[in-house]
């Protein structure tokens, strides 16, 4: 089972899969934020949840 680890910022969104088995992640990508533009890189992030066949996504806010 492969989880999708995504770090929410205010500009950015940090991206990690973990391995099969569920115990280590890798970082993979930084997608930018551009919220005035309306750009919150769903498109991008769900390109890499069909690539990498993520079963799980856990979403960490680090500001809080």
């Amino acid at each position: 089972m492969r989880i999708l680890g995504l770090d929410l910022g205010t500009k950015t969104l940090g991206v990690a899969i973990s391995d099969e088995m569920g115990w280590t992640a890798q970082g993979i990508e930084t997608i930018k934020i551009d919220e005035a533009g309306g750009d919150f890189g769903l498109s991008r992030l769900s390109e890499i949840v069909a690539e990498f066949g993520a079963d799980k996504i856990v979403l960490g806010f680090p500001k809080i």
